[in-house]
């Protein structure tokens, strides 16, 4: 082999061996996530009062021609309506 091949393998293999090192660094960092870390915990009486806040800021938007933020809101107000 020349010296220029040498050279190659050894950085293809330098390179490869530091991307293996970061994604297993980085995977044992990060962990698992909490259960049903994505629904903040709420009482059923304030979720459905965020619920209700949502549906009529839906309805605002809707009455004023904005459909695509009122289609947000109800998304949202669905979400808390769900939560119970």
């Amino acid at each position: 082999m020349t010296t220029r091949t040498v050279r190659l393998a050894l950085a293809r293999f330098v390179v490869i061996v530091s991307l293996a090192v970061t994604v297993a660094a980085g995977s044992l960092a990060i962990g698992e996530a909490p259960e049903a870390a994505a629904m903040p915990k709420y009482t059923c009486d304030q979720a459905i009062k965020l619920s209700e806040m949502y549906l009529a800021t839906g309805q605002i938007f809707y009455g004023i021609g904005d459909y695509q933020k009122a289609s947000y809101y109800y998304g949202k107000a669905a979400a808390y309506a769900d939560y119970c």
